[in-house]
């Protein structure tokens, strides 16, 4: 069968039809239980809650627009509901509810309270059938492991610990087989599968067929093959909408097909034409002046090993998708080097606010100012609307400088630091504004290739450049606090710890009040801060992908992901502590 079916299209079509005529004004969908006689009341609405759960996770999956509209309208309700769940501190006794939903708000960057990653870690440990998996459901009485049970195991793991060997070579042997106690069928466990990208190869046509012939005249499949209480036999809760989703997410996998190899008809400059061409500018100014340019672009130079200064805007064009046409070297060449040369003056800039520059150095930071900003207004002459985008950039570069000069210094003398009133950082647009520049050579490959950046598409990467800005801030405030802090300056982190403490104005000692910050730090500030970047990340991504005009391997993404990493890096390990904890006491006393 041919994966374009025009059968495969009508059928998602009809379905997605289904979905939006189901969908009830709350943006839950109708739930029913076919029987749940002997079933207590609250592991009932645990139950109940579980399908439209599941069904936001499968329809985020799907790259469709309905899918998309569908979703939003849904996700106030989970959160909700999710949120609940976190006030009582997962309350309940089934391994795989309980592991499922906390996945699901770790997926989405929501914080939660150390205690319940630690309880449900010992939980685990309570229900392993070896140490390291694969586990059994807590609720099951034979103690034999499950498939389902262990890809929700899995999925939690994920954000809170390394990998399993065990638990991951169970799921190896048994994700083939594809059964599950709480399925009905196989179909809505391969779409399952699909989504969590646990398995790769596509459904057979004799699959998609079969699945295919039990759609229902009004688009949906049928409810009762999900979910099913397999330590009750008698509970068996249909959701209609979810089932749907499973059969169009597992649909669409047939579908997709890999993105086109890009062809472009010019090879991007390379990173050492950049500079050479910001060099070729130095060499036009005098020998003071010159010299500190120079000696400033091969200290940017050493220190770009992420290589996401001068060669951002040619590494950004590369992934441009297939139907675009590719900007010249000259444009490239002339974003690259004006990222140089306001990387340069802000670098001079930065250190003077700190304190810690020198004002000889003020000449040569103004002329790399003005030689970025003739660069970039001239590296698209075609295009007003990126000229304009220019100007207005630095104006906000200017403001958000004056705001933190103005609000963001209090006053250290000796050991005492004197707290004022702390700053406001508000939705975070002050942590992306001071550092806007830097997104120019991305927006002006979108202008050169004729991508409107008023646009849907040019709107998404605005927005996930902004994200990858604040997430980039937020990470190197978490390392720097303490410094912040002693030489006065009130960063994001430095506030955040100041006001969750309820820090009173007036004279502090240093020492002790660091002490008492950095207790709030560990325990509080850093794993609720890395839940809030790795949120960021995942919404910059998914930017992205909407966008639509670039491949998935993107300097862009790869950028986002690097920060992303260290923080689910941050949080593996203290989730690795709760685990150390609750494994040893779990042992008993000698």
């Amino acid at each position: 069968m041919n994966s374009t079916s025009p059968q495969i299209e009508r059928a998602i079509e009809r379905a997605f039809k289904y979905l939006e005529t189901e969908q009830q004004t709350d943006g839950a969908f109708p739930v029913r239980c076919l029987a749940h006689a002997g079933l207590p009341t609250a592991q009932s609405g645990i139950v109940h809650v579980l399908p439209i759960v599941m069904l936001l996770d499968i329809l985020q999956s799907v790259p469709d627009a309905q899918a998309s509209r569908i979703s939003q309208q849904l996700i106030p309700w989970v959160a909700r509901h999710l949120q609940q769940q976190n006030t009582d501190n997962f309350q309940h006794s089934d391994t795989y509810l309980l592991c499922y939903e906390l996945a699901l708000l770790l997926n989405a960057g929501e914080h939660i309270d150390n205690m319940i990653i630690a309880n449900a870690v010992r939980h685990l440990v309570d229900n392993e059938t070896v140490p390291g998996g694969p586990y059994y459901n807590a609720r099951n009485p034979k103690k034999v492991p499950d498939l389902a049970t262990n890809l929700a195991v899995a999925r939690f793991l994920r954000h809170v610990a390394k990998p399993l060997p065990k638990l991951n070579a169970y799921l190896a042997e048994t994700i083939p087989i594809g059964n599950s106690v709480y399925y009905l069928a196989d179909w809505p466990l391969l779409s399952h599968l699909q989504a969590l990208s646990a398995q790769t190869e596509r459904p057979s046509p004799k699959k998609i067929m079969a699945l295919l012939r039990i759609q229902h005249e009004d688009g949906s499949w049928p409810s009762e093959y999900i979910c099913r209480d397999p330590y009750n036999n008698s509970c068996v809760i249909g959701a209609g909408a979810l089932s749907t989703a499973h059969a169009i997410a597992l649909l669409r996998s047939v579908t997709l097909k890999p993105a086109p190899a890009k062809t472009p008809h010019k090879k991007p400059p390379s990173y050492r034409s950049v500079t050479r061409a910001a060099e070729a500018i130095v060499r036009t100014h005098g020998v003071p002046v010159r010299r500190t340019l120079q000696l400033l672009i091969e200290r940017i130079d050493q220190a770009d090993t992420g290589r996401e200064i001068g060669p951002l805007a040619a590494r950004f064009s590369a992934a441009l998708s297939a139907s675009f046409p590719m900007p010249t070297r000259s444009v490239l060449q002339a974003l690259g080097a004006g990222n140089l040369f306001a990387w340069v003056a802000y670098t001079i800039y930065d250190d003077l606010l700190d304190g810690d520059g020198k004002a000889d150095l003020l000449p040569a930071a103004n002329i790399a100012m003005r030689t970025a900003v003739h660069l970039f207004e001239n590296a698209v002459p075609d295009n007003p609307d990126f000229t304009t985008l220019v100007r207005q950039t630095f104006d906000k570069i200017d403001s958000a400088n004056a705001w933190e000069t103005a609000h963001c210094w209090f006053v250290v003398q000796g050991s005492t630091i004197h707290i004022g009133r702390i700053p406001d950082y508000g939705n975070l647009h002050w942590l992306y504004e001071r550092s806007l520049s830097h997104s120019l050579p991305v927006l002006g490959v979108l202008a050169a290739a004729g991508i409107p950046l008023h646009e849907d598409a040019g709107r998404h990467i605005t927005r996930a450049f902004k994200d990858y800005l604040i997430i980039k801030q937020l990470s190197d405030d978490l390392h720097d606090w303490k410094e912040d802090l002693a030489a006065g300056h009130i960063s994001y982190v430095v506030a955040k710890i100041l006001s969750d403490m309820n820090i009173m104005p007036g004279p502090k000692q240093l020492p002790r009040l660091m002490e008492l910050m950095e207790r709030h730090f560990w325990e509080f500030t850093l794993p609720e801060i890395s839940n809030q970047i790795i949120h960021r990340a995942k919404r910059a991504k998914h930017a992205i992908i909407k966008s639509d005009v670039v491949q998935r391997n993107n300097v862009l993404t790869n950028l986002i992901e690097r920060i992303e990493n260290s923080a689910q890096r941050t949080r593996t390990e203290q989730a690795e502590a709760n685990l150390f904890a609750a494994t040893f006491s779990k042992k008993p006393a000698a």
